[in-house]
This record gives structure tokens, C-alpha cells and sequence, in this order.
């Protein structure tokens, strides 16, 4: 079965009860958007599409899972199948299932495979490859009755699905959506981001005339930023970008009052076509690519607009991971990293031995110890695109929209992962492989920028919106054994205490205020309204 499965194109889920054998059979697509959450007891197998369809079932638990939450706010995946409640899991992309009889069965149909190796004579062969699976990866997701809608910013990876599309499409309009910050207030400029993306897709438009280009803006915070319990009812679960994904809840209504269904993205192109330089140049060190990395090194960080010697220790450190875990020692800090972002109690890390779990997972030898860019990749796109789907399944319930990936392809993600890693940065310039492939089709000035569009630029405002709100959240908090045992609310507080003076001292902060507390924070509401009874 897993054999026939595994020669099936497209994205999918699947359930097939054999009467015969009393056997279900549970599926998901490799590489898919898509998921199916399960339940099995004595009693009987249960299952939906998601969290929140299938705690419509009386018979399924609602257990928190306080391992997997605390694993969750530390940004760790452990199992891909496990999700924060006991006796729930679901079908990771590329597995399947067997209910039956004598039990339950867990399986594979695919996995991204690190080992496979791909050469071509020319570094032109690559880019042609390239070119075919991305045409034929944006075809396939093309073949509705009306165009999907597109999230367009100025950077390489939606520009670049936009503008195949529109090719493939000839005359027929497309529909492209952009997040752009109110006018008057955009973000400062910094060397490595630019603060407004309207310009290079409206110089995008006027290269495809076909485009029909929306820009999207609001100033004001979205109602699920203020009160996240609709998302907790479509989804079952908490979604922890939420400041981020108030940036584009404009954008996703405007595309429901234009009546679009479906609505193409790019999440997954940072780790395939658009694959940057962070880990290639420490891959390079570790394989005594020395001369290699000489040449490329200071040629790409000189092109980001980046000093080589502030990058230097970091990508060495990436590529001997003992002698990283020796500075950190001798300047006083954990040799785990992952310790300095997490907001989980520090008796509760210790009982439910967090950092060893991390280790029996490969979470902390995979993310913080290899080097190989290959390795680390595979891992990005199954275990952290598990997570990235339950998201996706969640907003997809909110707004009634389809999400469909064409960088997620299948094909084109076996063929990013088994390329040289060089092909990456091979002419100096970060990206290089997407800038090469998508040279034929979008503008020069979208393929030379070195600097990334700034996205919720404005992040510090929206949430010093919502200071005195988090700061009611906490203290109510703090009245609940269920929160109040996961999470270390004294150190949240001290971030409310030490709130940021302006968005200039905010910036250095940013991953402790936008993610770790923004993120602590929707766990704290979500186990709040789990624990209040309002799941039903």
C-alpha cells in the first residue's frame, strides 16, 4: 500500500475502510498541506481533518499534554505526530495508518531523503531543472476553475510563483494580495530589510499586465489579536504567530470579499528554492571546503550588506559544534541553546527531562549540532512543516481559505535537497539558485535586491497595543494550576516590567518580545480556554 501510495501525485488525505478486515486506512500526502488528527480506544478509531472537528466526538479526550506544550513553546518539534493533547495524534505528511483489529499501525509513504546526490556538468543545467519543476509544480496548482488568488511581497519566492503563474495563465487576470504598512509609517530602513514592498510588485504588475495587484493595510490590531478564541475554535490548537498573522489578516479578508476559494503562498521556498547561505558556509568548513569558502564567504556577506568578521565566529561555531558549546561555557551560558528562549518552568524542564528528549528526538543534535545543510533541511521540511501544516489547517478553517504551496512540491523539494549545497551561493550572492532560476521572469530589480521586504515591520506597535492586556492575561494566569505549572510567569513578567522604550531598543529584543513572550502568551490563553471547558 505504502508503495502505491507513494507513486500517487498530489495533495491529499485519505480514509478507506476495508469491512473485510475491519481495517482503516488512514493517509497524507508527502509534502502535503494537509492532515488528519486520530483518536483510537478500545472503543473504537476516531478521526478528522482537524483538532477542533475532532473534539466534536464526546469520546475523545481533552488531555493536555504538558510535554508537548512545553515543547511547543520552546519552538521544538519532538514526535511529528504528537500534538498538545494526550491520546491525540495525527498522520505527519508522507505516513499513513493502520486501525484495525490487533491495533494501530504507523507507517511511511515518504520522507525527504538527505543522502540522494545530483550533479550536472554545468551549473546552467541546474537552473534549467529548476525551471522545469517550478513551471510544473505551479501548473498542477493551477488547474481549478478560477485562478487562486496569490500573496505577492517584493521578495523572490511569491514574486516569483506570481509571475509563473501569469506566464503559464497567458491573458487570464490573476489576482495578487500584498501586506503593506499604512502610509507615513513605515518601518526604518536597516541594511539587511527594506520597509515597504509595494514599489517592486507594482513594477512586477508592470511586467505582467495580467496581475491585478491589491495592497492591504491596517493599523488597527486584528480581533484575534485582542481575543484568540475564534482561532481556537476553528483549529483546536494555539497558533502562536498571531501578532505576525494580524500583519495579514487584511490581506486574507480581502481575498474572501473578492470570492476567491484558494489562495497560493510560498512558506516552504526558504528551504527549497530559495535556500539562503546560513548553514552552507559552516557545511563547506566541516567538508574541507576550505579554498571554497575563502572565495564565496566574504563575496556573499559582502552582498548582504554584512562585515565577514562579525559573521566569522558564528559559521565556525555552526561547523564545530563542541567548540561553540566551549564559548558558551566560558562566557556562562547553556550549552543549550534552545534553554535561553524558552519560557517553560525551570523545575518543570528538569521533571519532565526536556533537554533529554530533545536529544533522544534529535531536535537539539539536528537544529543546534550538524552542520550538514542537507541534514538539517530534511529535518526543517518534515518535522517543522508537520507543525507549519497544523497551522496552515488552522487558518484555513478561520478563513475559509485554501492554501496551496507549490514550493512544497515533492519533486522539487528532493531535487533542492539533493543538489551540490554550492549552487546556493555559487556566484557570491545569497540565494544564488533562485536568483539564477527566476532571472527569466521577474524583473532585474527584484532579482538583484540583496535586502528582504520587512513584514509586520511595525511588530513593537501591535504589541505595546496589547501590553496592558498581556499584563491582565499573567495575573489571571497565575489564578490557574494548569498554566501556572507549565509556564515560568515571573519571567514573563519581568518582560512586561522591562517593556522596550521605543522600537529602536525593541529591535535588539525582538526574539524575546515578538516570539518567545508573544508566543508564551497565546499558549497561556489557549490552556486557559482548554481549562475553562470552552473546547465544546
Amino acid at each position: 500500500m505504502a508503495a502505491a501510495l507513494d507513486a500517487l501525485e498530489g495533495d491529499y488525505t485519505l480514509a478507506r475502510w476495508d469491512p473485510r478486515t475491519g481495517t482503516l486506512l488512514l493517509a497524507v500526502s508527502p509534502m502535503s498541506s494537509r492532515t488528519l488528527y486520530w483518536h483510537h480506544s478500545p472503543q473504537g478509531t476516531w478521526f478528522a481533518s482537524s483538532l477542533a472537528l475532532l473534539f466534536r466526538f464526546p469520546s475523545v479526550p481533552r488531555i493536555p499534554s504538558v510535554v508537548n506544550i512545553a515543547a511547543h513553546i520552546t519552538l521544538m518539534v519532538l514526535d511529528p505526530a504528537d500534538t498538545v493533547f494526550e491520546q491525540v495524534r495525527h498522520v505527519p505528511q508522507g505516513s499513513l495508518l493502520w486501525a484495525g483489529p490487533d491495533g494501530i499501525h504507523e507507517g511511511t509513504i515518504w520522507r525527504p531523503d538527505p543522502s540522494k546526490r545530483l550533479r550536472f556538468r554545468r551549473n546552467d543545467d541546474y537552473v534549467q531543472a529548476a525551471r522545469e519543476l517550478l513551471d510544473h509544480a505551479v501548473r498542477k496548482r493551477l488547474q481549478g476553475a478560477r485562478p487562486p488568488a496569490v500573496t505577492v511581497t517584493g521578495g523572490l519566492d511569491s514574486a516569483g510563483l506570481a509571475a509563473t503563474a501569469a506566464r503559464l495563465l497567458g491573458d487570464t487576470p490573476l489576482d495578487t494580495y500584498t501586506a503593506v504598512p499604512a502610509d507615513g509609517s513605515a518601518a526604518p530602513i536597516s541594511p539587511t530589510y527594506y520597509p515597504d514592498e509595494r514599489s517592486p510588485v507594482e513594477e512586477l504588475g508592470t511586467r505582467y499586465p495580467s496581475l491585478r495587484s491589491h495592497f492591504c493595510t491596517s493599523t488597527e490590531l486584528s480581533a484575534f489579536e485582542k481575543d484568540p478564541t475564534p482561532l481556537f475554535l476553528a483549529g483546536g490548537r494555539a497558533v502562536l504567530t498571531t501578532s505576525h498573522l494580524g500583519w495579514f489578516d487584511p490581506l486574507y479578508k480581502a481575498v474572501q470579499a473578492h470570492g476567491h476559494s484558494s489562495v497560493m503562498v510560498g512558506t516552504m521556498g526558504n528551504f527549497t528554492l530559495s535556500f539562503d547561505e546560513g548553514l552552507i558556509f559552516s557545511d563547506m568548513l566541516r567538508r574541507g571546503r576550505f579554498l571554497s569558502f575563502l572565495r564565496l564567504f566574504p563575496q556573499v556577506m559582502s552582498y548582504r550588506g554584512r562585515r565577514a568578521r562579525d559573521h566569522l565566529v558564528p559559521t565556525i561555531g555552526r561547523a564545530w559544534p563542541e567548540m561553540r558549546a566551549v564559548r558558551r561555557r566560558i562566557l556562562g551560558r547553556s550549552s543549550k541553546e534552545w534553554k535561553g528562549r524558552t519560557y517553560v518552568r525551570p523545575d518543570l524542564i528538569e521533571q519532565i527531562d526536556l533537554e533529554g528528549l530533545a536529544d533522544r528526538w534529535g531536535e537539539e543534535g539536528i537544529i543546534a549540532n550538524n552542520a550538514d545543510s542537507r541534514v538539517q533541511r530534511a529535518h526543517f521540511l518534515h518535522n517543522q512543516g508537520t507543525r507549519q501544516v497544523e497551522t496552515l489547517t488552522t487558518l484555513r478553517a478561520y478563513y475559509g481559505l485554501d492554501l496551496i504551496d507549490p514550493l512544497s512540491d515533492r519533486a522539487l523539494a528532493e531535487f533542492c535537497l539533493a543538489i551540490p549545497p554550492e549552487q546556493y551561493v555559487i556566484d557570491g550572492r545569497s540565494r544564488s539558485l533562485a536568483r539564477r532560476v527566476l532571472a527569466d521572469r521577474l524583473p532585474p530589480r527584484l532579482i538583484d535586491e540583496p535586502r528582504r521586504g520587512q513584514q509586520n515591520g511595525h511588530w513593537f506597535a501591535r504589541l505595546s497595543q496589547q501590553k496592558d492586556i498581556f499584563a491582565a492575561d499573567l495575573a489571571q494566569m497565575e489564578g490557574i494550576p494548569l498554566v501556572a505549572g507549565i509556564l515560568d510567569l515571573p519571567k514573563l513578567k519581568s518582560l512586561i516590567d522591562r517593556w522596550p522604550a521605543d522600537a529602536q531598543e525593541a529591535h535588539a529584543r525582538r526574539l524575546h518580545y515578538e516570539s518567545v513572550l508573544s508566543h508564551a502568551i497565546q499558549i497561556g490563553r489557549f490552556l486557559r480556554w482548554v481549562d475553562g471547558g470552552n473546547g465544546t
